[in-house]
């Protein structure tokens, strides 16, 4: 847990960089790998999320560190899933999570959401079948996040 100083300058960067080139690592394993006798590979039909328990402010603290905030992000990659978008932003003002269009992606301040971590669980669900008699995360999926 790094919110400033030298511990976040020093070590943040560097603990990324090993998680990011870990999940590039699985990803190019998973996609090199044949499913079966499909002709697809593992990647196709596996799914990759990753995101913090709770989210760091998109700017730096008075000791150059990132306190507790309102907004995250998450990386979804894999199987069903759009790549090569970002849905959602933060505002300019206050940095905080700004209501999404869920068909579009866009920023939506009329008839949006703010994404939640359900949004995206309810997405997946929807996509593998879970439906009426499953989890009741009582929001809709977010419809750009998949092919």
């Amino acid at each position: 847990d790094t919110h400033g100083g030298d511990e976040w300058r020093s070590n943040q960067g560097p603990r990324q960089e090993r998680g990011f080139n870990a999940i590039a690592s699985l990803m190019d394993d998973l996609a090199s790998t044949q499913y079966g006798q499909t002709g697809s590979s593992w990647l196709d039909h596996t799914v990759i999320l990753c995101f913090s328990e709770f989210s760091r402010t998109p700017v730096t603290n008075m000791t150059g560190g990132r306190d507790p905030h309102l907004s995250n992000s998450f990386a979804v990659m894999g199987g069903p899933v759009n790549g090569g978008q970002i849905i959602g932003r933060s505002s300019d003002t206050n940095m905080g999570p700004v209501p999404v269009n869920l068909a579009t992606g866009e920023a939506d301040m009329n008839e949006g959401e703010v994404i939640l971590p359900s949004h995206i669980m309810q997405t997946l669900f929807d996509d593998v079948g879970i439906d009426a008699g499953g989890p009741d995360l009582r929001v809709p999926g977010l419809e750009t996040l998949l092919r």
